[in-house]
């Protein structure tokens, strides 16, 4: 029993000093960077189902991993790689990875937010003979705004990405994600994200999300959550499920 309490009071402890996480499994990412020479590493897998982009009855599988490192006091670099893709109907395999380079360049105070710049790299990792990326190299920049309370951790960003491919069309990226502290081991999760189409054609990708997180370990994280697509160019329902550990 008093290993057990030991063991309890030392993630109770953990949860309290370490940072507010707002990234996985979000996609509004926080303005927040890795502590200085820190590590954190994520993995999970997503599924969608239902009809989207025009066609019906698809189902889709991802298996997605990634890491962010403290680079200074206020930067953090890191990449996340989408690395397989299974589609019914449609093409499996390897899609494109990207790098990113945040930046903190304001402090919260009582009138504003954190606020961080968020540099992005899109490698043209995927198959383009196989519809599985453009092949072409894509960059975007976007402004992370974020406030913490005592229970609540909130981030709003807003992107803008231009594509070195000619079939494609620039986009805009609208997200706000909060993170609700229910207890010292379980956050609840809430999403509304939406960025428009790089097919010309086609509604931009409106979704909202909700699931949970849990504390397993001194600086590890598992979540769920469940996605529903509010446009006709995501799917009509997903899921992911993943994990997050500080090394």
């Amino acid at each position: 029993m008093i290993p057990f309490l030991r063991c309890a009071s030392i993630l109770l402890v953990l949860s309290s000093i370490l940072p507010a996480q707002a990234e996985r499994p979000f996609k509004t990412d926080d303005p927040w960077q890795e502590r200085l020479y820190g590590w954190e590493v994520q993995g999970g897998i997503a599924a969608g189902s239902g009809e989207w982009e025009k066609i019906e009855s698809r189902n889709q599988f991802d298996v997605l991993a990634g890491f962010d490192y403290g680079l200074t006091e206020r930067s953090e670099v890191g990449l996340l790689w989408n690395i397989f893709r299974m589609q019914d109907p449609g093409p499996d395999g390897f899609t494109d990875a990207a790098v990113h380079y945040k930046h903190r360049i304001a402090e919260a105070s009582a009138s504003w937010p954190d606020i961080s710049l968020d540099l992005k790299l899109k490698l043209p990792l995927g198959d383009r003979d196989r519809a599985l990326g453009s092949g072409k190299v894509d960059l975007g920049l976007a402004s992370l705004f974020g406030w913490k309370s005592e229970r609540w951790t909130t981030s709003f960003r807003l992107g803008y990405l231009t594509t070195g491919s000619s079939a494609e069309s620039d986009r805009l990226e609208l997200g706000l994600a909060t993170r609700y502290r229910a207890s010292e081991f379980v956050s609840f999760l809430g999403e509304i994200y939406n960025d428009s189409n790089e097919k010309p054609g086609h509604s931009s990708r409106l979704e909202v999300s909700a699931g949970m997180s849990f504390i397993v370990g001194p600086a590890t994280w598992f979540d769920l959550m469940v996605t529903a697509g509010i446009s006709e160019s995501v799917p009509d329902a997903g899921m992911q499920v993943g994990m997050t550990s500080r090394l």
